[in-house]
């Protein structure tokens, strides 16, 4: 028995030996993995980056759009530069366009002694159609080509009220987007973006108010002794050149908001300098003598308002901005961009409007500034979960006084007035009629189905017009004609319908 015992033990002690020694052969346990945790400080979409008290949320969105009747730029407009010239019109440009776009967005939060530290960034791609490259009919310097563009129209910083970088301007507060899926005349910056310094003060009680070193939203001046700076009817489309000189302060924007439980309104004023080129060159000749005008500051003031109409259906709302400036056209109408004016061909006629911030003539002259007034409203209805539709309008004019039309009526009417021949290259006389004052005025629908939270698929059409005062006929240079070739345009009113399909799905807004 004994025996049997001291086998028993024997066993079990070299059974425990052996597997000490296996165990000792085994790797060190490894540190427990930091898994990524969900940071519930700045809503849903945020967690930490690993090792860090940093939140991190990443968003964005893909689209699908076509456009049908807006020239070959949808988000132009149907009256702006070479996109906006349908029908005979030069390089045959497109009526019918697709938009694909991807965008990728990056949202990081931190808390610090001086209040949340956020940085945000957007990047983008877009494609835009018919056909591509390789297509004949889209070849070559055809405004109608295919276009691959990266973009980026966000990247700031904001801590303890202050805003750096390229954001929204805080000048904006009807916000287009929200109601079509075109492009509206107005003032907003909420699709390109604006760069800019602000400092905005919590008042209480859901006020504010903020200043704002903005990059200034600059149309152009109009040197009426040169008489080529009128009519430059080119691919790049029917303008004054530019005449602006150089920046030496940027537009300096004020804001008044309230946000409430009913909604948000806000007062807004801008100063723009208005500063021309020499009086006999173009800005490439720096050194022309005879000076240049004296500088004047332009100015902008608006106000708006977001209403929620939850009594009439749960997230409904009406929205508006009304605008007047003198000497700062884009606060008006940002889509012309540096030097664009509005213009249209349409069979055999043309309508044009005059887009500037000032005007000046001879030596010794000063600037007069370009006058213009601007209001847009839309009302968003919720019929359901699953539909909603907007109703949407505005209406926009640009006036100039006697001095500034009788500049322009002496470098656009007639023949060889400052040098320019009705016939030379690039020049557009008005035999008649040469009134710069004109209007725009629109209306349109969208109707949206919600696929689901993150998907849905819409349709928006708009009616536009655009009222000219330039009567009688256009002389356009031989070769530049709309097609067939022709000298002579019927200057008249003229309108448009566009209509645009989209489907959009976002991950993480």
């Amino acid at each position: 028995m004994k025996m049997v015992k001291s086998l028993l033990l024997g066993t079990a002690a070299g059974i425990v030996a052996i597997a000490g020694a296996q165990a000792a052969d085994l790797p060190v346990k490894a540190k427990p993995v930091e898994y990524v945790k969900v940071c519930s400080l700045y809503g849903a979409g945020f967690y930490y980056m690993p090792g860090t008290d940093i939140c991190i949320k990443v968003g964005g969105y893909v689209r699908f759009q076509a456009y049908e009747g807006s020239g070959n730029n949808g988000t132009a407009g149907i009256f702006y530069g070479s996109g906006g010239m349908q029908t005979r019109s030069f390089n045959a440009s497109n009526d019918f366009l697709y938009r694909v776009r991807g965008v990728l967005t990056l949202d990081t939060r931190q808390q610090t002694e001086y209040g949340t530290l956020r940085t945000y960034a957007l990047i983008g791609y877009q494609h835009d159609g018919p056909g591509n490259a390789g297509d004949q009919q889209n070849s070559g310097t055809n405004p109608g080509a295919s276009a691959t563009l990266w973009y980026g129209t966000r990247g700031f910083i904001q801590l303890a009220g202050f805003t750096f970088g390229k954001a929204q301007s805080f000048y904006d507060m009807f916000s287009q987007p929200a109601y079509s899926y075109l492009s509206l005349p107005g003032g907003d910056t909420g699709d390109p973006g604006m760069m800019l310094a602000a400092y905005t003060a919590q008042l209480g009680n859901g006020f504010t108010a903020t200043l704002s070193l903005e990059d200034p939203r600059r149309t152009a001046i109009a040197n009426a002794f040169n008489g080529a700076s009128f009519g430059g009817l080119t691919t790049n489309g029917l303008y004054p050149t530019y005449n602006y000189g150089n920046v030496t302060w940027p537009d300096v924007v004020g804001v008044l908001r309230v946000d409430q439980a009913w909604g948000s309104a806000q007062v807004m004023g801008a100063l723009h300098q208005v500063d021309a080129n020499y009086y006999g060159g173009a800005l490439t000749n720096t050194f022309t003598t005879g000076g240049h005008a004296n500088d004047k500051v332009g100015w902008a003031i608006g106000g708006g308002a977001l209403i929620k109409a939850d009594a009439i259906s749960k997230g409904d709302v009406f929205s508006f901005q009304v605008n007047y400036a003198e000497g700062a056209t884009r606060y008006i109408d940002l889509t012309p961009g540096g030097n664009g004016s509005p213009y249209f061909f349409s069979g055999n006629a043309m309508g044009t409007l005059l887009y500037t911030d000032g005007v000046y003539g001879p030596g010794g002259s000063n600037i007069e500034l370009t006058k213009s007034f601007g209001a847009i409203a839309a009302y968003d209805h919720v019929w359901n979960q699953k539909w909603k539709t907007s109703v949407y309008g505005g209406y926009l004019n640009v006036r100039y006084d006697d001095v500034a039309k009788g500049y322009i009526a002496g470098a656009t009417c007639g023949t060889n007035v400052g040098g320019t021949s009705a016939t030379a290259p690039g020049a557009i006389k008005y035999a008649a009629g040469c009134n710069p004052d004109g209007d725009q005025w629109f209306i349109g629908s969208r109707t949206q189905f919600n696929i689901n939270a993150s998907t849905y698929l819409g349709v928006d059409v708009m009616y536009r017009k655009l009222d000219t005062s330039f009567a009688g006929v256009a002389n356009l240079p031989n070769g530049l004609a709309p097609i067939p070739t022709s000298t002579a345009l019927a200057v008249q009113n003229v309108d448009a319908v566009t209509t645009t399909f989209r489907i959009h799905r976002d991950f993480l807004p």
